[in-house]
């Protein structure tokens, strides 16, 4: 007997190929606007998420039901169409100032997020969904944040003022005017760009990952997103103080590694795996109490329907 619609299967090697080409897409995509940082998060990200649908493809049901097939293929409709027009605009920085311009970061941060979801909806139809959590979890954590963080909330005050407490507190000669911190010899603005939210977001979306891969339990848990929130802002007022104190000596060639160069990518690094030791030491704290008996293992989840037989 034929499948009909309802419950038809998707032939992974299908799923496979168009899950890799919605990856190129977005990567070229990145690539062509040389957003380094970005890239390699995403990376980061799409690796965490493909090895999680790679340990469980074996309990994975892949059945597709008729609202999973029209909501996989209108949502990787909308993701292609985004895609297109977001190549037809350039370089970013090509774009007039204001909404268009954060039109495009926004549709670009959202684009593995809804790429994700089309290939749950396809792969597992719409009643099977939520067997896919973790890893449509762990595409929103990297792009959803920064997008609401964008439209919400400007902290350039609260960084120009915590650079300014380090350099006053570092022996340095500071003075604060609005989101100005000047030094004698000169100083810096801090913008919106270089608030350090985006340094946030990612260690944000890291703590996702940290936490659906190697779950710890109790407090802890709770408290992880919020250590790398703080930890993000911190090493990023760092930096800011650094840039201060680089731009009062007029030393133009470090100010613009550590600004623009690698130097800047250098500190998203070190954020990274600051926050990574951290969490390792949490996760050996957790372990070397005495597990309940209730704990599920990261890779399942009570939710999670059951294997076919």
């Amino acid at each position: 007997m034929m499948p009909t619609v309802s419950t038809i299967r998707l032939p992974k090697v299908g799923l496979l190929g168009l899950s890799a080409t919605l990856v190129c897409i977005y990567l070229g995509l990145l690539w062509r606007i040389d957003d380094v940082a970005h890239l390699g998060m995403s990376l980061l990200f799409l690796v965490a998420a493909g090895s999680i649908t790679w340990e469980r493809r074996q309990q994975l049901q892949w059945r597709c039901d008729r609202i999973g097939l029209i909501a996989g293929g209108g949502l990787l409709l909308l993701t292609l169409a985004i895609s297109g027009w977001l190549a037809g605009q350039g370089h970013p920085d090509h774009l007039p100032t204001g909404l268009r311009r954060q039109l495009f970061q926004s549709l670009l941060r959202l684009l593995p997020f809804l790429s994700t979801l089309a290939l749950a909806c396809l792969a597992a139809g719409w009643h099977h969904l939520r067997q896919f959590w973790r890893e449509v979890a762990i595409m929103a954590a990297l792009g959803i944040p920064s997008i609401l963080a964008s439209v919400t909330v400007d902290i350039s005050p609260i960084t120009a003022r915590f650079s300014t407490l380090l350099l006053w507190y570092g022996g340095f000669q500071v003075v604060r005017q609005d989101l100005i911190i000047a030094l004698p010899g000169g100083g810096v603005e801090v913008y919106a760009g270089c608030s350090g939210m985006e340094s946030m977001t990612y260690l944000l979306g890291l703590s996702v990952i940290c936490l659906i891969m190697f779950p710890i339990r109790g407090v802890k848990a709770w408290l992880t997103p919020l250590l790398a929130i703080a930890l993000g802002f911190i090493i990023n007022g760092i930096r800011v103080a650094l840039m201060a104190v680089l731009a009062a000596t007029n030393n133009t060639a470090a100010f613009d590694y550590w600004h623009e160069g690698d130097g800047s990518l250098l500190f998203g690094l070190f954020a990274v795996l600051t926050f990574g030791g951290l969490y390792m030491g949490l996760l050996t704290l957790d372990s070397s109490k005495p597990a309940a008996s209730t704990q599920t293992d990261p890779l399942e989840f009570p939710w999670d329907p059951p294997p076919d037989a």
